[in-house]
């Protein structure tokens, strides 16, 4: 059974859900695809794509300190580290990270279909990861 534990940077507000779209979103969308394709390709052991998995996302909020210098240095709110209150939004957010994946060939699609269970985890500030992150566990499932 393969099992995938992937850790990127966490979205910015330019990507959360239900935002108006400009070229910067779009922008911001594609740049994050291009890594998670980048972090998808460097973990992938020599297989075919998934094609029943199981989905966990976990978001670790930034400190406070990030927090604080984030609003002191003028950065505009749309990009600021972003992390999702509810699970609908921690899906919707973590969706160019997901197509990156899928890029990769890390899984065959993120179809319900393919994806037998997702769950989600937010979990408290660290000081040794200032910044957060976005972990993605994938777990083949057979049958």
């Amino acid at each position: 059974m393969i099992k995938y534990t992937i850790r990127g940077n966490l979205p910015t507000n330019r990507v959360k859900p239900h935002q108006k779209t400009s070229p910067r979103t779009w922008e911001a969308i594609r740049r994050m695809r291009e890594e998670w394709h980048i972090l998808g390709i460097a973990n992938r052991v020599p297989s075919t794509p998934l094609k029943r998995y199981t989905l966990t996302y976990i978001y670790r909020r930034p400190t406070a300190e990030v927090r604080r210098k984030e609003l002191m240095s003028g950065m505009s709110s749309r990009d600021r580290l972003y992390v999702p209150v509810d699970r609908d939004n921690m899906s919707s957010a973590a969706k160019p990270a997901l197509d990156g994946l899928r890029d990769a060939s890390l899984i065959a699609d993120d179809t319900h279909k393919n994806v037998v269970s997702v769950s989600h985890r937010r979990l408290p500030p660290d000081p040794n990861t200032p910044r957060g992150y976005l972990e993605i566990v994938i777990e083949e499932v057979k049958g």
